[in-house]
């Protein structure tokens, strides 16, 4: 290689160096400095572990869009954006099939207890789990009965992560009561 270009090699090198070292900085003020962390592991929002305790039933006055091709938007902007409410989760993904029987439970209790069909329920979490991939582990954390056509629907949010992980992604599906049909999913990446 000539003089010359070594020089310019050195110069790209120093310039990359210097670069660098800038990024970084600005990285660790932002991280020290932001209410909300650079890192996902280092969220400053509330940690909380699944119980049956923490998970939710409701009945709400809302129904299903007809239209097939507006129900994942539906779902959500009503359902699932707004599972960060809940907070991080600190669930560990080991024997996340105990874990998705102990809140199926919880929840079909909680849907008795309301006087709504907790054993249509227990068929839908059942459906939920047959429907998802067997390398993503899934928890349901709530539930919410809404309409569609007239029709008594499950709207099912869960939490979800490709093993081993803490469970920080949302997925909701609308399942029919009756029929069991999948009426709408939508998932976050």
């Amino acid at each position: 290689m000539n003089p010359a270009a070594k020089k310019r090699l050195k110069w790209i090198c120093a310039i990359g160096a210097v670069l660098i070292i800038a990024v970084l900085a600005i990285y660790i003020y932002f991280d020290a400095h932001s209410d909300v962390s650079v890192s996902r592991h280092e969220s400053k929002m509330p940690m909380i572990k699944l119980e049956p305790s923490t998970v939710v039933v409701k009945v709400l006055d809302m129904s299903l869009p007809k239209n097939r091709d507006e129900r994942a938007g539906f779902l959500w902007n009503n359902f699932s954006s707004h599972q960060a409410e809940f907070g991080l989760i600190a669930h560990s993904t080991d024997d996340w099939r105990h874990d998705f029987e102990r809140l199926s439970d919880a929840l079909a209790q909680k849907a008795a207890a309301l006087k709504i069909d907790s054993e249509s329920l227990r068929k839908s979490l059942a459906f939920v789990q047959k429907d998802t991939h067997p390398d993503i582990v899934i928890v349901p954390q709530a539930v919410y009965q809404i309409k569609f056509e007239g029709r008594l629907v499950w709207v099912i949010t869960l939490r979800w992560e490709i093993k081993p992980g803490s469970l920080n992604h949302v997925r909701a599906y609308a399942i029919d009561q009756k029929t069991l049909e999948k009426l709408g999913y939508v998932t976050c990446m």
